[in-house]
């Protein structure tokens, strides 16, 4: 045809003869399939292929797709290269065959992420076909004409044995059926949402599901919770949808337990207003594998009395944590009323610095925190743009099963290791997992990090949360923090604030990785000797844990390092072998720079090195054969 790249019609062509001699002959619905399959390719990907292994693929997919049962999804997972209608490759593959519907990819990508298995590529032909029915295809189509199907074919790795290709293909099954319980169910989950809206009166509550219903909230389930006896929940099975269809599936663990729920049940009534959001704690295996988002809406008799609980389950658009919280009804009352409570000007600095704070609230905890915790939390937000420090706010979740953590600290001192160390300390304190987290660092001074902690409802612990900020704050401070107090320990304020606008940024991250503050003064002390005599100045001391026999050399030397070569011929005329050398450049602000180099060294004879005693004569001994005024001969072992 005309504009038709002529090379990727080479290619197509080799493939085709590829799959014909793979076939037995030639099929012209198996090479109109091969070049629908193609389509998913650019010219560049199709070329890397052989046109063999281009013919495995497709003949291996064509054939999977000559069958399958009427509305429910095939899937197979297997390891190309030992089957008939294999072909080369390192990785293994999935081959979907399924009824046209919304998210089919997403989810299947999402059952990848949470079995943490790369997804190496991924086909996804969609064709119009006629089956019989027997579920065996009786012709393609390249417009309507029949019904509309997706096929996918993964590949992703490495091979996996047969126990892990049969969890990934479970997953996959699950994943698709949840997903036509949910496509299903949607007209129906819509109306009744819409019906649970009429319920409520005017007012923000019902124009915020007025707002769900138009496509800001993706509806996965529902449920509908009877309150009975003692407070006890009674499913109503008959009414459950989408995801919730399966009464296995508990959207809160603490309902599994009676004592537990009814606490729950408790909290939940006393709440004010019938409109909650909530998180889930099952993860959705549709569209996104996140956990699910649960709008609660509290169920009125004629006197007003709470007899059930509406839950609709779902996730909510990107564009709900996106917009500006005052655009969402619901919230944007909150954020409202929580400007009102602080009385700021809302036209003054401190109005407006308070309102993007609260507009840029972690949208859970602005869901789901009362306002005064809110408030609370952005005034002290708003000290922090002074004086940056670390700051902790935490909240527990309704039913106690997770506990969100939000951490400010200074910019500066905000790394993918501090992150890790952070969240460590956060889930040894509340003995809990880390679910998830997510970072916003903007142009302000500060960073901030939001943790998610699962924690089990049965064995939640009270939390010093004041001494866990403590401790955090610690942890986060930096190296030129914790300089900065231990010279002025020693040296006091006046005289550690000039060293430590020399010294402050001297050392690399490396150093400061390995090395406490206190020894970077002991180094600061050294190197400032050796620039002020011009010459190489040495220390001696024996690491924490080392040997008897072992000790480490520092040497400090303005401008360059010592080449070893010139130093360790003078070192073992004192019958000490040098083991190892770390060097580190020193780089004081308007001063030349200085190298550190630590060498470990022990006795030839294995003896041990009294430091305390022998250390001041090592060094003089050394020092005096690097300038010349002794011999370097075996007598310096005398020393």
């Amino acid at each position: 045809a005309a504009g038709t790249d002529p090379v990727r019609q080479e290619l197509l062509t080799q493939a085709e003869a590829a799959l014909a001699l793979r076939l037995g002959g030639q099929d012209d619905a198996a090479a109109a399939f091969l070049r629908r399959w193609a389509a998913g390719l650019r010219t560049p990907e199709l070329g890397a292929m052989a046109s063999e292994d281009v013919a495995g693929a497709v003949a291996s997919l064509w054939g999977f797709a000559q069958t399958r049962t009427p509305g429910a999804a095939k899937v197979r997972v297997f390891n190309p290269g030992g089957r008939e209608d294999g072909w080369r490759s390192h990785f293994a593959v999935a081959e979907i065959v399924n009824d046209d519907m919304p998210f089919l990819v997403d989810t299947a990508l999402a059952a990848f992420e949470l079995l943490e298995l790369p997804v190496q590529s991924l086909l996804h032909p969609v064709w119009s076909v006629q089956r019989d029915a027997g579920g065996r295809l009786l012709a393609q189509a390249a417009a309507a004409g029949g019904a509309a199907e997706s096929l996918m074919q993964i590949t992703f790795g490495p091979q996996g044995d047969g126990p892990a290709l049969a969890r990934t293909e479970a997953a996959l099954v699950r994943g698709m059926a949840d997903v036509r319980a949910a496509v299903a169910d949607f007209p129906i989950l819509v109306e009744r949402l819409a019906a649970v809206r009429e319920t409520l009166p005017r007012g923000s509550e019902r124009e915020f599901l007025g707002w769900v219903g138009e496509d800001n909230f993706i509806l996965l389930g529902y449920r509908r919770l009877v309150i009975g006896p003692a407070l006890k929940l009674l499913p109503e099975t008959e009414t459950e949808l989408g995801l919730l269809r399966n009464p296995a599936l508990v959207v809160f663990d603490a309902l599994r337990d009676p004592a537990m729920a009814r606490v729950a049940v408790q909290a939940a009534l006393a709440t004010p207003g019938r409109v909650a959001v909530a998180k889930s704690d099952m993860r959705s295996t549709v569209r996104r594998p996140q956990l699910c988002d649960v709008i609660g809406v509290k169920d009125l008799n004629a006197q007003g009395d709470v007899v059930a609980l509406h839950l609709f389950l779902g996730l909510f658009g990107t564009d709900a944590y996106n917009r500006n919280p005052r655009s969402i009804p619901m919230l944007a009352e909150k954020v409202q009323a929580i400007l009102a409570r602080s009385g700021a000007d809302p036209k003054a600095h401190d109005g407006r610095v308070l309102r993007h704070i609260v507009d840029t609230w972690p949208r859970d905890d602005l869901f789901q925190g009362s306002e005064a915790e809110i408030l609370s939390a952005a005034r002290r937000v708003m000290e922090l743009q002074i004086r940056p420090e670390l700051a902790l706010f935490v909240r527990r979740e309704l039913l106690g099963r997770r506990v969100s953590a939000i951490v400010y600290l200074p910019r500066d001192h905000y790394d993918t290791r501090m992150r890790h160390e952070l969240a460590g300390m956060l889930t040894r304190a509340f003995d809990g997992t880390l679910v998830g987290y997510a970072m916003a660092v903007g142009d302000s001074p500060l960073a901030r990090v939001q943790f998610s902690i699962a924690t089990d409802p049965a064995s939640s612990r009270a939390v010093d949360v004041a001494g866990l900020e403590a401790a955090m704050a610690q942890a986060a401070r930096s190296f030129a923090d914790r300089l900065a107090d231990a010279l002025a320990a020693e040296q006091g304020d006046a005289q550690a604030a000039r060293s430590v606008s020399v010294w402050g940024s001297a050392f690399p991250a490396e150093y400061a990785a390995r090395h406490t503050a206190s020894a970077a003064v002991h180094d600061i002390r050294n190197a400032e000797a050796a620039l002020s005599g011009g010459r190489l100045t040495l220390s001696l001391s024996r690491p924490p844990g080392a040997g008897a026999n072992r000790v480490a050399l520092k040497m400090y030397h303005p401008q360059q390092a010592v080449p070893l070569s010139d130093i360790v011929p003078l070192i073992e005329t004192l019958g000490l072998r040098v083991i190892e050398e770390v060097p580190t450049p020193l780089a004081p602000r308007g001063r030349p720079p200085v190298v550190l180099q630590t060498l470990a060294l022990e006795r030839m004879d294995g003896g041990a090195i009294d430091v305390d005693a022998r250390g001041a004569d090592v060094l003089a001994t050394l020092q005096a054969v690097w300038d010349g005024r002794a011999e370097a001969d075996g007598f310096n072992r005398l020393v």
